[in-house]
């Protein structure tokens, strides 16, 4: 295919299926892209709302958005996480230039973001379990450590990086690295429980009393 062939506006799946020939290969194949998309969709709506009630359960937010339907649903999480998912789509309709990537670029350097924090919680978690008990007590042994931590924060680290070199992506870095250092700092100064206590983000999971629900 050219790069002025009119198949490149669509997914390039269908579009080589398109041309190859076959009976509703294409429509078929746009009928899976279509289901995929609704299940991305649905597992971000689904963690992004336990995030928004994981936040209230540790008072870290409005309790208000602790609390759950009778279904055990956390009813505000979802409407405001349904409420910036609109919102989003919105912008790739009238600020698909500006906004909309914008976001995109966001959207990818906190993935990667999440990553470095993952990998760097499994170095530091480690460090601390092996100052009072034997690391061998652990029941999952993660290959090649403290190797496989390391590589993977180094890897994530020059990807966001690299972004700095893309104009569209560039956006990411200037307003994703200051907001990140702004809400670590803010936890870190306003956080109501001493340094050193542990609270489990789950410790009210199945201990729901009347209060919790709508």
């Amino acid at each position: 295919m050219g790069p002025s062939d009119n198949a490149l506006a669509t997914s390039p799946f269908v579009a080589i299926l398109g041309q190859a020939g076959i009976p509703g290969a294409a429509d078929i194949m746009n009928a899976i892209l279509i289901i995929t998309l609704f299940s991305a969709s649905n597992a971000g709506v689904f963690a992004a709302s336990r995030m928004i009630w994981s936040l209230a359960d540790k008072d870290e937010i409005s309790p208000k958005f602790g609390k759950l339907s009778r279904h055990g649903l956390p009813v505000y999480g979802l409407i405001l996480t349904m409420a910036g998912g609109a919102l989003s789509l919105l912008s790739s309709i009238y600020a698909a230039q500006t906004l909309y990537l914008a976001l995109n670029a966001l959207s990818a350097f906190a993935v990667v973001a999440v990553w470095i924090v993952i990998a760097w919680a499994q170095l530091n978690f480690r460090k601390q379990y092996q100052k009072e008990h034997d690391i061998k007590d652990l029941k999952y042994r993660v290959p090649l450590y403290p190797l496989t931590p390391i590589v993977v924060i180094v890897a994530c680290l020059a990807s966001i990086i690299s972004t700095g070199f893309d104009p569209n992506q560039r956006i990411a870095l200037i307003i994703g690295v200051p907001f990140s250092l702004f809400l670590y700092g803010y936890y870190q100064i306003f956080q109501t429980k001493s340094k050193g206590q542990y609270h489990h983000e789950f410790s009210r999971l199945g201990q729901t009393t009347e209060d919790d629900f709508i």
